[in-house]
């Protein structure tokens, strides 16, 4: 009895979906849309994490000693910071390195060359690179490297701030959050309402048909469910329909990830096939709560007339 009482569930239903085939289109449509929005916003804020990744993997202070200072010194300097809690990594070059470097660099430019030629001494001194272990580290590394132990030694310093970068970038990813849950919210609300009265053509439909029902005495439950199912197909189609989209328009944007952070690229689509279950199993979830309130407000308004 159970398995025929589903049976018919399912059929009427599916019945109700094609009857009104048009109105199942556009509530299917209107939920993917928000599905994708959803989607989209989940693969930028992915991009961006990414991107700040790579600005705080770059981030270095180049510290250049003068040419007199001995290299044991300059290990010596090296070997203190590295004790330094906050600082990731310290890289020595020694100036023989930064010459031959400095010579790749400049190997088209002849009279820089032949100016090198000239000189008796390497006019460069040793080197370090000092990488922190986070962005707010900076500060204070520069405040030692400021300090009269170091200053004194060293010729020049390079660090290149990409706090600002950061900050922009965090920015952005702000506002596009903020306008990406706006169109969310304002998609699903959309839903909501075309789910609703899809639902409630479909009962005008079959007023008729359903006063007879409960005039033989169909429970109440029997009534409902068919217009909880089809909104569950709304579901299950919008999903469905999302992943059909996310997919390609994933793999077209991966090209351009590739040559924009090289080899620390996140493969975005080996993300979503590792996630799929967290990702689409949510949003299914989810969907689905949205169009079963909208179908049993609609189904619940019918009733009470």
């Amino acid at each position: 009895m159970i398995l025929v009482s589903f049976y018919r569930v399912i059929k009427f239903a599916i019945r109700n979906f094609w009857r009104n085939i048009w109105l199942a289109i556009v509530t299917t449509t209107i939920i993917t849309m928000s599905l994708f929005v959803v989607t989209v916003l989940i693969s930028l804020n992915l991009v961006i994490d990414q991107a700040i990744h790579t600005l705080h993997e770059q981030v270095d202070v180049s510290i250049y000693f003068k040419p007199d200072i001995s290299e044991d010194t300059v290990k010596e300097f090296q070997s203190s910071l590295q004790d330094i809690s906050g600082i990731k990594e310290v890289v020595y070059i020694s100036k023989g390195e930064a010459l031959d470097s400095f010579k790749e660099k400049y190997k088209d430019n002849n009279v820089i060359l032949e100016s090198l030629e000239e000189l008796t001494d390497n006019p460069l001194g040793d080197t370090l690179i000092i990488q922190a272990q986070s962005i707010d580290d900076y500060d204070m590394v520069l405040a030692i490297l400021d300090s009269e132990e170091f200053s004194k030694f060293v010729q020049e310093r390079n660090f290149q701030d990409y706090d600002m970068i950061i900050s922009k970038i965090n920015e952005i990813s702000s506002t596009i959050n903020r306008i990406g849950f706006f169109l969310s919210i304002l998609f699903f609300a959309i839903a909501v309402l075309v789910t609703f009265n899809t639902i409630r053509i479909a009962i005008y439909t079959y007023r008729e048909e359903l006063a007879i029902m409960r005039l033989v005495g169909a429970s109440k439950t029997f009534i409902e469910w068919p217009f909880f199912v089809e909104g569950i197909f709304y579901a299950f189609l919008a999903v469905i329909i999302n992943i059909m989209i996310i997919y390609p328009v994933i793999n077209a944007i991966q090209p351009f990830l590739g040559s924009f952070f090289g080899e620390s690229a996140l493969n975005l689509t080996s993300y979503f096939n590792s996630n799929f279950i967290k990702i689409f199993g949510t949003e299914l979830l989810v969907t689905i709560f949205i169009t079963t309130v909208s179908s049993w407000l609609a189904v619940r308004k019918y009733l009470k007339t």
